[in-house]
């Protein structure tokens, strides 16, 4: 459980930078009813940097949602997807702070609570240097909570 609050807690913080670095967004709804929405959110005015990408799609009776938050080095952090408002998938990506620099860490959550957690084996972690040259040393979680208390 622990790590489920962990993944959580940083796709929390992740939200709450893009959310705030928001400068404008543009929605695009296609045609038959509005069976696709997409809304496109820009960190400044007159930018061509999309920070959030939030797709929503009717297919054979069920929504699909798909959200993927970007940094502002264009570097993919965290991706959602929802089926009918519940949480099937995140992928949350860690990067150090040098632009360019391949990520750190990645979280995967599917559906079922099934957690896992790959970051290089020999670097301590949150020491992003060097990181490439360390093999990749995964963990996996099982959330053990009860489905109602999700």
């Amino acid at each position: 459980m622990a790590a489920h609050d962990s993944l959580m807690r940083l796709a929390a913080g992740v939200r709450d930078r893009v959310e705030a670095g928001t400068g404008f967004f543009q929605a695009s709804q296609g045609t038959l009813g509005g069976l696709h929405r997409r809304v496109r959110s820009y960190l400044d005015p007159g930018s061509s940097l999309v920070i959030k990408n939030r797709a929503v799609k009717r297919r054979y009776g069920v929504e699909l949602e798909t959200t993927t938050y970007y940094d502002p080095a264009k570097r993919k952090g965290l991706s959602e997807r929802y089926e009918d408002h519940q949480l099937t998938r995140l992928e949350l990506l860690e990067y150090p702070a040098a632009v360019g620099a391949a990520a750190t860490s990645q979280w995967l959550l599917v559906r079922g609570g099934y957690l896992r957690h790959d970051r290089p084996a020999g670097a301590p972690q949150g020491t992003p240097s060097g990181a490439r040259s360390y093999p990749l040393k995964s963990r996996y979680y099982l959330d053990s909570r009860p489905v109602g208390a999700r």
